[in-house]
């Protein structure tokens, strides 16, 4: 617009169309694994989605001189989602391989939100040295719908088994009635500012420190139903507010020497429950909201003569207050608990860089514990204990210099699910337990790469190099279990003209 003035803008629009299959993989009733080829998806040809999003964006930059620039953004998205699914829930019987609650149901769902934000950035001298400041308010508002019908049973004798699959063929299903939030069913807005401010103490000593003041509000359709599943009353009046909240964080970092500089931070945790409720449920009271400390410490410098790059640290992070299902109200209800202290830390290491000419690597490895100190017993077992990259490609020398290999593992400890989920069985819904346990593995990569010329360049890029067969997602009894990507490669032609 002027030479200090810049305003951008865009739209997208993305269409999307296929058959749906969207709940995973059930397990046995005893966690174990169904062990199902890769290649098969439990769903059918009348399984469709449609998904269409719609942004749109705009922006604006003022520079007032070199040191300082005024900032704004908005941005407006809608996200409509309209699909039939069959669902195969679980758990799946081990004598007879029949699914637990086969049903089949389609919903139309979507989430809107926008969002603006406006910030101002710079920096400043004072007391002879340097300091930068960022300042901002912003405003975001995000409601969504959801519409939903159930369908009549279509699985010969009302069961289906994974002995059905490949090939399973059934007729398209016909509603039985469902039911309709309206638009918006549910949503709210939130609105803050914050700063953050970097202060040069000494020539080695900088502090950093912000933080942000918000408010929350939240509304939600609450609906009653009778026997026959219908509607019988909508209820508007669910809503709840967070006023006033305050989460700060601050940062030191210390230059040791010209080559290694440590540092430590504190951020203040601070999750709203608004919509979540403890019993009993004749008087439900609205749980407080999650809180908690992140700490970090570490160091982060150069080593052989700044051919390598090292990072360490060490985190502790604290929780207090989320909400776990209270079962003793299961039949009247969805109720919960605060759960106590939840304590998360753990060891972060990295190495990477050139270790001599022509051979680069990196590595890195995680540590993590996690603890829920009232029970006294793992909290998320579903974290591996411990995670390992590794990875090393080299530029072969003289005559062969126009070839690049290079290849690397990730690996992960055993880890496992565990808590409990919801079954619908002959007395109704219950809460059982369980644990789906999934050993350690490795996964390998390689990587092949070949300079045609200067301005050509071919490369093959190998995944899962040995066909690992693993879960990278582990879900619970009845759904959620997703097989890791198998072997696969890619071969690319990259060029300059």
């Amino acid at each position: 617009m002027t030479p200090d003035t810049t305003v951008h803008a865009g739209v997208s629009y993305q269409y999307q169309y296929g058959t749906r299959w969207a709940t995973g993989l059930p397990a046995y009733s005893d966690g174990t694994q169904l062990g199902l080829d890769r290649g098969i998806a439990l769903t059918a040809d009348w399984a469709k989605r449609k998904t269409t999003t719609k942004e749109i964006f705009v922006g604006a930059e003022h520079r007032f001189n070199d040191d300082w620039m005024l900032k704004f953004g908005a941005m407006r998205q809608r996200f409509d989602y309209d699909y039939m699914q069959l669902s195969l829930g679980g758990p799946v019987d081990p004598a007879t391989g029949i699914f637990g609650d086969p049903g089949a149901f389609s919903e139309d769902v979507g989430n809107h939100s926008d969002v603006v934000d406006l910030n101002i950035s710079g920096r400043f001298n004072a007391w002879g040295k340097e300091y930068k400041l960022t300042a901002g308010a912003d405003w975001r508002r995000s409601y969504g719908k959801q519409m939903r019908n159930r369908y009549s049973e279509v699985f010969p004798d009302g069961t289906v088994s994974i002995d059905d699959f490949p090939g399973l063929d059934l007729p398209s299903p016909t509603s039985s009635g469902g039911y309709n939030h309206g638009w918006p069913a549910y949503g709210g807005v939130q609105k803050g500012v914050y700063a953050r401010l970097d202060m040069e103490v000494t020539d080695k000593l900088n502090v950093i420190v912000g933080g942000r003041y918000a408010n929350y509000e939240h509304n939600e359709l609450y609906l009653r139903y009778d026997e026959d599943g219908n509607v019988t009353e909508r209820d508007s009046s669910w809503h709840w507010t967070e006023n006033g909240t305050f989460t700060p964080y601050a940062g030191v970092t210390y230059d040791v020497t010209p080559d290694w500089t440590a540092y430590a931070s504190i951020t203040e945790i601070y999750k709203p429950q608004g919509n979540t409720f403890a019993g009993p449920p004749e008087n439900p009271t609205q749980l407080d909201p999650i809180t908690g400390r992140n700490f970090e410490l570490g160091a982060k410098g150069a080593i052989l003569n700044g051919g390598l790059n090292v990072a360490a640290s060490l985190y502790h992070i604290e929780r207090e207050g989320e909400g776990i299902a209270d079962t003793r109200y299961e039949d009247e209800g969805t109720f919960y608990l605060p759960l106590g202290k939840v304590v998360s830390q753990g060891l972060d290491l990295e190495v990477s860089g050139e270790v001599v000419p022509g051979w680069q690597i990196f590595a890195g490895y995680t540590y993590n514990r996690n603890k829920n100190e009232n029970e006294d017993a793992v909290y998320h077992a579903l974290t591996p204990r411990h995670m390992l990259k590794l990875w090393s490609e080299y530029n072969l020398p003289g005559a062969y210099d126009a070839w690049t290999i290079g290849g690397g593992v990730t690996v992960k400890s055993k880890h496992a699910n565990t808590g409990t989920y919801w079954q619908m069985g002959p007395d109704g819904w219950t809460q059982p337990r369980f644990e789906i346990q999934q050993g350690g593995y490795a996964v390998w990569d390689a990587h092949v790469d070949y300079r045609i010329d200067d301005r050509w360049n071919l490369s093959l890029n190998v995944n899962n190099l040995f066909d690992k067969t693993y879960y990278a997602t582990i879900g619970v009894p009845n759904g959620g279990n997703w097989y890791g990507e198998p072997r696969s490669a890619t071969l690319t032609l990259r060029g300059t003209f």
